[in-house]
């Protein structure tokens, strides 16, 4: 259970269950409660690899995360990440990239092989992508971002494609962002 995510949701899974999920048994008797809570049935081996109780590499998929969001008392997953991107200081915004300044890069990765460079656009929260490699993100897309926390899901807030807003995006949705990594400035020597 190496994922900062998997240790924040299953402690908000024991805190709702209301006991520490240690055994078999305690996976059992959660599958029942959350079939009570949302009328929807998860496995027990599908809510141990979530609970990183069994090694997989899979993700979850978006179903299982709905039903544990709904679980908790979200309407969904995504729903349940901006709750928590809130409300827990395990969410809080990354120390190194408090003080970009406007032209500053970095990189960030996340499963299964994507690579995103961006560059602080210098207002609020707004970054222009100079490179994307195999995931949704174009070059030349601008996306707005408040946290971008190594081992959390990123949340963009909104995408703008040639002036066209595409909406809310979730990177990492599960695994969270692998890699992140403040580029050298043209002023840095």
């Amino acid at each position: 259970m190496n994922n900062p995510l998997t240790t924040v949701i299953r402690n908000l899974i024991e805190q709702k269950f209301g006991r520490a999920i240690r055994y078999s048994s305690d996976v059992d008797d959660l599958c029942d409660d959350i079939q009570q809570t949302t009328h929807k049935r998860l496995s027990v081996n599908t809510l141990k690899r979530l609970l990183g109780l069994i090694d997989d590499v899979t993700e979850p998929r978006l179903y299982t995360l709905d039903i544990v969001a709904s679980y908790l008392g979200c309407e969904n997953w995504d729903a349940l990440l901006k709750q928590e991107s809130g409300a827990h200081s395990e969410f809080g915004s990354i120390d190194e990239f408090q003080d970009l300044a406007e032209g500053d890069k970095f990189t960030f990765t996340y499963p299964p092989d994507r690579e995103v460079t961006c560059q602080y656009l210098g207002s609020g929260n707004q970054y222009v992508v100079i490179e994307s490699k195999n995931g949704k993100l174009k070059t030349g897309d601008t996306i707005c971002v408040d946290h971008i926390i190594k081992g959390y899901p990123l949340l963009i807030e909104n995408v703008l494609r040639s002036d066209r807003s595409l909406g809310p995006l979730v990177l990492g949705r599960f695994t969270g962002i692998t890699t992140l990594n403040r580029l050298s400035t043209e002023n840095d020597t």
